[in-house]
């Protein structure tokens, strides 16, 4: 269902894992119509940041898990900028 919603409205969907991941990505996300792309281990993170519109959610998976919520555009254009700049430098 999710792939054909990302279909229908035209919708890309990048992600960018952990090279330790690959493996899993694989089996895991071997359906769905996006881009994956892998960092080198340096930048293994608790962290994972979603960029949709003008808003950027950063879950952090610690022991206890914390979700933050943040709406603004100019800011979601700057972390979209981040992202596409560790894009240049992941591998497929």
């Amino acid at each position: 269902r999710y792939n054909k919603i990302l279909k229908e409205n035209k919708i890309e969907v990048k992600m960018l894992f952990n090279e330790d991941l690959k493996e899993w990505t694989k089996e895991n996300l071997k359906y769905l119509n996006i881009k994956i792309k892998f960092l080198p281990k340096k930048f293994d993170s608790i962290a994972q940041t979603n960029i949709c519109f003008d808003s950027i959610f950063i879950y952090i998976w610690s022991k206890v898990p914390l979700v933050v919520y943040i709406q603004d555009v100019e800011l979601a254009k700057i972390y979209r900028r981040y992202f596409e700049e560790l894009w240049k430098i992941a591998k497929s």
